[in-house]
């Protein structure tokens, strides 16, 4: 097979064959030869022949070979015994080939590394130890080609066997059939006895080679991060390159040392207590009120085997070798000058935000050796509380990065202080008091969100007593009663934000606190400025989702018996709330009222009925005024127009709140105030009455994304209710926008919605149909087009009659010349109300509402023809002559039946008698729609 690559044809030509065509034949060949006999052969010598020329074939530097190669070694190795213990070995050295200059090295290693990314050869490799020692340290080494597609390639198989890679046990046997020629691996089934070597090799590679490219660093150090172990004590000298990688000058590379460090501080931890007995008591009752609660909460794993573990691995030797190392880098004032400026600069790889993982690794070193690690550190935290001013000075980039750094500092220590001394922890609360007191004193929000993250993480799965102190602080402080606020609206917006992590985490068992909040939260409802309004809604949606319980309704009192709340109750809370005795830890242990029975959304239902007050006292007054009623002095007319403005912005937050709260269930699948909205609807629909064109924005979206709420049955019926009363409203828009709301609702609905209410949405789009608004009547018109599409052909036919009726009304003893339009402004000009005219509008109204009727039956079947249609389309063609607007919706409709039904006119055709076609084309202008 060296040379011969001819072969002789039937017709005695000689055939030139590629090479890797004539192996493939030979191969199946054999192959089947193989699976006819039922066995695979065993050290034959044409088997090692052939894997010789397909190892070859499948790192070959021409691509067409090369895949045809390697989908035959792939298919050899499972075919053949001893086939893979003969081909991984040597493809994991070429990996290693330092011949950079031989022809064809680099698509050898290319080749090498995708057989390497198979499954079939990965799950080879995690088989034996030896060999995974083997693969790391020879990949890590393999920095020789520094071709952009050769590294690409090597970062390509790295990641794949970090994807492959699972904790393995150490008692795995060793396989024996490898190639020894090339490697010695020991043959024997006890437990692996150089992992610790392994490690050690792999710093060793950072320290031979400080000028390696940073990638192969970058595999190093995440081959050391996945490979510590509980089992098995960590080298020192992989402490030492973790500490060196945080300070190390590629960004990569530190972002890789921080989570590492925090996994070896967590397995050095022998005292880790059991969890399994504090949550069983809380299993039946979830953490968040608002997850879970249609189902089972996910159980709580934990096992005692890990802690068990590193009892038997973790000496005191040993924990005291790591706390002098870290304690030797900890107390050089260079290497914490040098942390510093990486985790607080953002032009040095820092991300300008809150990083979990560095939070944690400062909660590992904390716990694991207490406040003494971070002495260091109080040099840049005292900077930091010197500089009052420094958002005002520093660039954005600079601020930033500080206030992520004090803010990851922050929380590990709340995180990792909890099983300090009494005094420790005492001095740690006093550095967390400061910082956070100077984070509420700071007027800006360019870093509320770093800080909010960080509270977050300070309070996640925490139970309230071992955070009463921060919560207590936080809420005390974030808007106290004796302080005016209001001249600084950012510091209280930035107040507003850091409160809400508080209230997500804590869930359930924070209604005290909840109540409070609300309660302060009163005065900022039409705070003046924007910012604070969304702050405001933003919090009260949060408000709403942890005060939600699911319960059923009819032990439930209905929103509209919010204010039927009892007066003793009230008073009681009302009293609690302002006069603040006492503290939020008191709070949270203090049980309910003995006489006042709490219900679950007493919060909510307070908060909604003071808005709903609030928003009935502002509306009235804004009503006498638009009456045209003088006031008496400049004063009153004043008050007046600060009712209006003030009425505008509790719409506002009334919609920011509602906006919020609406799309996001938070695996809910219930909207938290559907029980609310039957109170919040009319002041959320009659905003859409306001000239802040913004505002009108806001309110258009809101009622859309309510009428796409989803809501209980017991509370769609109030809801339907409160839309009816908004349709009685003076204002046209409003009454225009109930519509479309209408029209979301029932079609959202329209499976679980009763025949009652159904009807009342007929009767109430009907009755629009005869408003004194054009603009309303052919909203009504679409509206009541959408409900016969819901309802069916039975609804069409109830209201045809009817329609027919209205549109046959005689108006021509009051109209003047025919096709003069009327103009309703003109009709309510002074001196000309008479009681003709006045017939006369009434009439046209009466007429137009049964040609919109007739219109809505027609738009109803936009791609059919009933077989009642031809009798409406010839009743509406008799108006095409009829004073404006009939005869511009009688032409709007034939324009829309013929676009929506010329496709399959010649089928549709059929339905119409000759009588009928004739008519219809005397009657309308261009005869060609029916000719």
């Amino acid at each position: 097979m060296k040379a011969r690559n001819r072969e002789t044809g039937t017709d005695g030509k000689a055939k030139l064959l590629p090479r890797y065509m004539l192996l493939t034949k030979i191969h199946h060949h054999y192959l089947s030869r193989v699976m006819l006999r039922h066995r695979k052969l065993h050290d034959s010598l044409l088997v090692q022949n052939l894997l010789k020329q397909v190892n070859l074939l499948s790192t070959n530097e021409h691509s067409g070979v090369r895949g045809r190669g390697q989908l035959a070694l792939l298919s050899c190795c499972r075919r053949y015994r001893n086939a893979c213990a003969y081909s991984l070995p040597r493809l994991i050295s070429l990996l290693e080939d330092k011949n950079v200059d031989a022809a064809g090295h680099e698509q050898r290693i290319i080749g090498a590394t995708i057989l390497l990314q198979t499954k079939y050869f990965q799950g080879r490799i995690l088989r034996d130890w030896s060999m995974i020692e083997h693969f790391l340290l020879t990949l890590c080494r393999s920095h020789h080609n520094d071709k952009e597609s050769v590294l690409d390639a090597l970062d390509n198989l790295f990641a794949t066997f970090l994807s492959y890679w699972y904790q393995i046990s150490l008692d795995i046997p060793a396989y024996v059939h490898w190639d020894e020629s090339l490697i010695k691996l020991e043959q024997s089934t006890v437990p692996f006895v150089g992992y610790s070597r392994m490690l050690e090799a792999l710093v060793a590679l950072l320290k031979t080679n400080p000028n390696v490219h940073w990638r192969f660093k970058l595999m190093i150090i995440d081959a050391v991060t996945v490979m510590i172990r509980d089992d098995v004590p960590t080298p020192i000298s992989v402490w030492e390159a973790i500490l060196d990688g945080m300070v190390s000058d590629i960004s990569h590379i530190r972002e890789a040392c921080f989570p590492a460090l925090s996994s070896a501080l967590e397995l050095i931890q022998t005292t880790q207590r059991n969890k399994e007995e504090s949550l069983l008591g809380n299993r039946l009752l979830p953490d968040k009120c608002f997850t879970h609660w249609n189902g089972p909460p996910p159980k709580a794993s934990f096992t005692e085997w890990n802690s068990n573990v590193r009892k038997k691995v973790v000496t005191k030797e040993y924990s005291e070798q790591v706390r002098a190392c870290i304690m030797q880098y900890f107390c050089n004032d260079e290497y914490i000058e040098k942390l510093c400026s990486f985790m607080s600069v953002v032009q040095l790889g820092r991300g300008k935000s809150f990083i979990g993982s560095h939070a944690q690794m400062f909660k590992g070193l904390l716990k694991a050796f207490g406040l003494q690690v971070i002495t260091k550190l109080r040099t840049f935290l005292e900077a930091l509380l010197a500089d009052a001013q420094a958002y005002s000075h520093e660039s954005s980039d600079v601020y930033i990065g500080k206030q992520c750094l004090a803010s990851e500092l922050l929380g590990g220590l709340v995180r990792g202080m909890k099983y300090w001394p009494e005094q420790d922890q005492e001095e740690a609360k006093g550095m967390a008091f400061q910082l956070i007191s100077y984070v509420l004193a700071t007027p800006e929000l360019e870093s509320v969100g770093i800080w909010a993250a960080c509270l977050r993480f300070c309070l996640y799965d925490r139970h309230p007593r071992r955070t009463s102190w921060l919560v207590e602080f936080l809420v005390e402080r974030a808007l106290p009663a004796h302080i005016d606020l209001s001249s600084h609206s950012i510091l209280t917006c930035k107040r507003i934000i850091l409160v809400k992590p508080i209230l997500k985490e804590l869930g359930w068992r924070g209604g005290p606190i909840h109540r409070q909040i609300a309660h302060d939260l009163e005065p900022y409802l039409h705070h003046p400025y924007a910012q604070m309004r969304a702050c405001v809604g933003s919090i009260l949606s949060v408000l709403s989702r942890v005060t939600w319980e699911p319960r059923e309704f009819a032990s439930m009192p209905s929103p509209a018996d919010a204010e039927h709340l009892s007066s003793e109750q009230s008073h009681h809370m009302h009293l609690l709330c302002c006069s603040r005795q006492a503290g939020m830890s008191e709070l949270l242990e203090a049980p309910p009222h003995t006489e006042c029975k709490l219900i679950g959304s007493e919060t909510m239902l307070r908060l909604v009925d003071k808005c709903a007050r609030e928003w009935s006292t502002l509306a009235n007054r804004c009503k006498y005024m638009s009456d045209g009623k003088n006031c008496s002095d400049e004063a009153e007319e004043q008050a007046m127009k600060d009712s209006r403005v003030q009425l505008r912005h509790l719409r506002h937050t009334l919609i920011t709140w509602t906006c919020s709260v609406c799309p996001e269930y938070e695996a809910m699948y219930r909207c938290p105030v559907e029980s609310f909205l039957p109170i919040l609807l009319p002041p959320l629909l009659q905003a859409l009455d306001d000239k802040d064109p913004e505002l009108l924005r806001q309110a258009k979206g809101c009622a859309e994304l309510t009428a796409n709420t989803p809501i209980v049955d017991e509370v769609l019926p109030h809801v339907l209710l409160a839309v009816r009363s908004v349709s009685k409203s003076q204002s046209w828009q409003v009454r225009s926008s109930v519509l479309p709301f209408l029209q979301i609702i029932i079609f959202r609905h329209q499976c679980s919605i009763r025949k009652e209410d159904m009807k009342m949405v007929q009767d109430l789009m009907v009755s629009l149909l005869q408003d004194s608004q054009v603009e309303v009547r052919e909203m009504a018109s679409v509206a009541v087009s959408v409900l016969v599409r819901i309802t069916g052909e039975e609804l069409a036919m109830d209201l045809k009659t009817l329609f027919v009726q209205w549109s046959q009304h005689d108006i021509s003893s009051m109209q003047g010349r025919a096709g003069e339009p009327v103009d309703d402004a003109r009709e309510g000009k002074a001196g000309e109300d008479s009681s003709d005219k006045k017939a006369l509008k009434a009439s046209l109204q009466l007429r137009h509402a049964g040609v919109l009727g007739l219109s809505a039956l027609v738009g109803a079947y936009p791609y059919d023809v009933p077989q009642w249609m031809p009798e409406i389309l010839v009743q509406l063609a008799l108006h095409v002559l009829d004073p404006m607007p009939i005869k511009h919706t009688v032409r709007n409709t034939f324009g829309e039946f013929w676009r929506t039904h010329q496709d399959a006119w010649p089928v549709l055709k059929g339905r119409f008698t000759e009588e009928q076609l004739t008519a219809l084309t005397n009657l309308l202008a261009s005869p060609t729609y029916f000719s």
